[in-house]
């Protein structure tokens, strides 16, 4: 799991990490704007049957919102090969693009 923190307002945050996952071409399974929320799923490839990702969105006393992500795989994995990190630092990439 991975977090990152933006001074920006949940709202705008929220529908930023919507737009970052379907950019990467993710596919929003689910997602709940009252509870900060995003499920999506991205195909497999040789390594792995495919991933799972699940965003939250947190409020933060000081103006900010805090982003947590966590990548995991579908189905068995014995191992990782660091795609759960990688994932990770891709969706906040592209997040940290969207939100500059």
């Amino acid at each position: 799991m991975a977090s990152q923190n933006f001074h920006r307002t949940r709202a705008e945050t929220f529908k930023a990490c919507k737009r970052a996952l379907e950019e990467l071409d993710w596919v929003v399974t689910s997602f709940d704007k009252q509870t900060g929320l995003i499920e999506a799923e991205r195909g497999g490839n040789l390594l792995a049957f495919g991933h799972i990702v699940v965003v939250e969105v947190r409020t933060l006393k000081n103006a900010a919102v805090k982003v947590l992500v966590k990548s995991t795989a579908l189905g068995p994995q014995i191992v990782d090969w660091g795609t759960n990190a990688k994932n990770e630092n891709e969706i906040f990439d592209t997040l940290s693009e969207i939100l500059a």
